[in-house]
């Protein structure tokens, strides 16, 4: 195994290869596997549409050409760009072309960083986003996902390459899949059971650890014009990141469809910029944010208090006590804060960087 700063993350929906820091959950169950990590951050762009400017686009303006568009989720009848944005774009994976080229650029990745051992390949960022034509209906969002990881692990093991390939549980996959299975006897694909926030209708479906993160979501406003609490936010111009609970907050509590961002720090940028009168966010997002600005404040109160933990089929008790025992062991040793302040420390480091630009 080799240690290293991050992971690699191939997504489906551009196609772009991202980096990102390995995050605490990340570290902590792939350390209880024996395995780390080594991130690269190359990109690569099977469908051709991940470096878009920034802001909200249909697919025809920025020049994606219609056999792309073909390949793209149809939503509501519609193959477009998801609310504008690539990275919340799922395609089409009832076409075996869009397998295809997926499969290709992973092997393609592999083969020419053979320093990283695990590959994550996701699905893209949001919810409600997925295919609805008559093909993919024939299957829920984590059997098509199953597939793909199947066909993708086919194609490294016919080249003798031995990266692992890690299938995120989160939101729309937090459902197992219902007929497909992992074809390959040797394992090629491992499972990152994704931290997220305990609610009572995630229960429903999955079973979860116990927290090792507890937070709560509030508003950031602009300092002369402090938005305090979910009544006087009601009717104002949201900004939340995509597919979070501050999302379904916006929509189920204050009854509204917030604007919807790839990050907190997105969010906060448009309100700055009067685009927005106030972000919803997690805390911790949050004090990074204004960190070192003047303009912005946090609200005093959360609007609601939210527990992190770790996603689990139901039905895995064995599962389920390791993952207790390991979350346990790291917050009892301090690694959990740790990394949490190694996480601010890099985020404000992005931040000032991005700034200075």
């Amino acid at each position: 195994t080799r240690m290293g700063p991050g992971h690699d993350d191939l997504r489906t929906t551009s196609g772009a290869t991202d980096f990102h820091h390995v995050n605490a959950d990340h570290v902590a169950f792939l350390e209880a596997l024996g395995a780390n990590l080594l991130g690269a951050g190359e990109q690569r762009i099977p469908f051709g549409f991940g470096d878009l400017p920034k802001g909200k686009h249909k697919a025809k303006d920025v020049g994606i050409p219609q056999e792309t568009i073909d390949l793209m989720a149809e939503v509501n009848g519609i193959r477009d760009l998801w609310h504008g944005e690539s990275y919340l774009t799922n395609m089409c994976y009832s076409k075996p072309e869009v397998r295809s080229r997926m499969s290709d650029a992973v092997v393609e990745y592999a083969r020419t960083h053979s320093n990283s051992d695990y590959l994550h390949v996701w699905l893209a960022d949001g919810k409600a986003n997925h295919c609805e034509c008559e093909d993919c209906q024939k299957h829920i969002p984590s059997d098509w996902y199953m597939i793909l990881m199947n066909e993708c692990d086919r194609e490294l093991t016919k080249r003798n390459l031995d990266t692992r390939l890690v299938f995120i549980v989160y939101v729309d996959t937090t459902w197992a899949p219902l007929t497909e299975r992992l074809n390959n006897s040797c394992a090629g694909v491992i499972v990152d059971y994704k931290g997220i926030t305990v609610t009572e209708d995630r229960k429903k479906s999955v079973d979860f650890s116990i927290p090792y993160v507890t937070s709560g979501i509030v508003i950031i406003s602009k300092k002369g014009a402090e938005i305090k609490d979910a009544a006087a936010a009601k009717g104002l111009r949201i900004g939340v990141q995509s597919g979070t609970t501050s999302d379904t907050f916006c929509v189920e509590t204050l009854g509204q469809e917030p604007e919807r961002y790839d990050a907190p720090a997105t969010a906060a940028a448009a309100l700055k910029a009067g685009k927005l009168d106030l972000v919803i966010s997690d805390i911790d997002p949050a004090k990074n944010i204004i960190k070192g600005e003047d303009s912005l404040v946090i609200s005093s109160d959360f609007l609601t208090k939210e527990e992190f933990a770790v996603a689990i089929k139901k039905g895995q008790p064995e599962l389920l006590k390791v993952v207790n025992e390991t979350i346990q062991s790291l917050i009892d040793s301090g690694k959990i804060e740790a990394w949490k302040a190694d996480h601010d420390a890099r985020y404000a480091a992005v931040k000032g960087a991005d700034e200075a630009k």
